[in-house]
């Protein structure tokens, strides 16, 4: 019970300020689905879940976080189009979106040759990775003692 209001009190924190929202899916990958909120002091949220019951919470530190609003500045807070158009294999449907109050922008888009929007992307991966890690490892120490060092190698 302690978490669902602490998650509801975070969730009501992160909309008071400015937030950038990843959210990628592709079917017949690990995660099939994932769903990423930043807010400009660090503060994030994971889900892998369209209906997670136990999203995840982290924090990034200052920098990054600066560096991924610059990111999202460059991009002009995804109010234009970044999708390549060329004929490429379906890399699952990513998006990027924007809100500030009652502003909000998206973008969708299944390639870039945009740097800054695979730069974007790639820190976005780097999340997805590292709470894909923290789940594993989570897991394992609560399920599978005996595969915590397994679950550590992996990092």
């Amino acid at each position: 019970m302690k978490l669902v209001v602490a998650l509801c009190l975070f969730a009501a924190g992160l909309c008071a300020e400015p937030q950038v929202i990843y959210s990628k899916s592709f079917p017949g990958s690990m995660p099939e689905w994932v769903h990423i909120t930043l807010t400009k002091d660090g503060k994030g949220v994971y889900t892998d879940q369209k209906d997670d019951p136990q999203p995840l919470a982290f924090a990034l530190h200052p920098s990054q976080a600066a560096t991924i609003f610059a990111l999202a500045e460059k991009l002009n807070f995804f109010n234009r189009p970044v999708e390549s158009g060329l004929p490429v294999a379906k890399m699952g449907e990513k998006s990027f979106r924007w809100v500030d109050g009652d502003k909000s922008f998206e973008t969708k888009f299944n390639y870039t040759q945009d740097l800054d929007a695979q730069a974007l992307h790639d820190w976005f991966e780097k999340i997805t990775e590292t709470e894909s890690h923290r789940i594993n490892l989570e897991r394992a120490a609560r399920f599978d003692k005996l595969g915590v060092n397994k679950a550590l190698l992996l990092l």
